[in-house]
This record gives structure tokens, sequence and C-alpha cells, in this order.
């Protein structure tokens, strides 16, 4: 971390004074510290977003870890199925001209989608579609083995 001191010019209004009367005040603050905390913001917004936040709150503020354990279950469960969702959803699109092929393996399916539900960028959800559609289109296309490379 960088210790670069930075000016921060504040303009305030002074009441004592008139009402038109400004009052500049200076001071010189260390950058390492906003870093820090903005790092530390987003550390918490992370917990938060996966509900593993409880034990930075204060303990007045924390909910019983039971809760915290259920609450946390079940956002992962809804971020999954959202997962899975959208990779359906583009999956058709990349399909939707192609005649399916023989029956689709239920083991390679099942696979697939235990794999699949953890991928939330769009990209890679994308390619997780085509690999789906390439599945579909021609069983076989696509072995355990290379699912797990993805």
């Amino acid at each position: 971390m960088s210790k670069d001191k930075s000016e921060v010019v504040v303009l305030e209004k002074d009441l004592q004074k008139s009402g038109d009367d400004k009052v500049i005040v200076t001071t010189s603050k260390s950058t390492e510290h906003s870093v820090e905390a903005g790092v530390s913001q987003q550390f918490f917004k992370l917990a938060k977003k996966f509900a593993i936040d409880g034990a930075l709150l204060p303990e007045d503020k924390q909910m019983l870890i039971e809760d915290r354990t259920v609450k946390r279950a079940r956002l992962s469960q809804l971020r999954k199925q959202k997962n899975i969702e959208s990779i359906m959803q583009k999956t058709l699109a990349y399909c939707a001209d192609f005649e399916i092929g023989q029956r689709t393996d239920l083991d390679w399916f099942s696979r697939y989608i235990a794999l699949s539900e953890e991928v939330s960028n769009p990209t890679m959800q994308d390619l997780w579609a085509k690999i789906l559609a390439g599945e579909l289109t021609k069983p076989g296309a696509f072995s355990f083995k290379a699912l797990q490379v993805f």
C-alpha cells in the first residue's frame, strides 16, 4: 500500500459570520486508509451477497447461527437455480434450429447440471449452453472428463 498524501479541500459555510462568508479548511489524509476502507467495504459486500457476513456484524445485530445457515443455503440454492435457468434459456437459442438426437444420457445430464449450476458469468454460461446444445444434437459429443475441464 502506498502512503501518498492527498490534500482535501472542504468548503463550509461559517454560520457565525454573515451568510455569504466561506471558510476553507485543508487537511492532509493518508490514502492508505481510504484504500483499506474500500477493500473492507468490498469484502463486506461480497460476504453479505453469499450470506456469510454474520460473524462480521456486532454481536447484538447477528442472527442466530442456525438462521444464518438456513439463509445461506437458501440463497445458494436460489443462485444455482438462476444459473441453471439462464443456461437453459441460452441453450434453447443454440439448438432451436437443430433436430435433437437420440435420448440424452441422464447420468451425463445430472453431472452437467451439478457442474453448470455454479456458473454465473454470462460468457461462461454461453459456453455451457453451447456444450449442452452440442450434447443434445449429438449425444456423446462431450465426455464427463471434458465437462470437468470447464
